[in-house]
């Protein structure tokens, strides 16, 4: 009998995905490559006084608001959102 593990292992060999990979502290997370819109860099943030924990700022990308997080500190955390 297969362990979960690698049957996990032959459905994802079988059906591959590109996904965009990133470290948080010595952790490896991917994300599917589909669900990204977007990657650039990181321009001067502004301060979102009383935000949520872990929100280190925001910044404007084409007139849209976009909150900058840091997920080491969320992922730590283990509140949702």
């Amino acid at each position: 009998m297969e362990r979960p593990e690698e049957a996990r292992l032959a459905f994802t060999a079988s059906k591959p995905s590109a996904q965009l990979l990133f470290r948080v502290g010595s952790s490896l997370y991917g994300v599917p490559v589909r669900c990204v819109n977007e990657i650039t860099r990181l321009p001067g943030l502004t301060d979102v006084p009383s935000s949520l924990p872990g929100a280190i700022g925001a910044f404007n990308l084409r007139g849209a608001i976009v909150p900058v997080m840091d997920l080491q500190q969320r992922l730590q955390s283990g509140e949702p959102g």
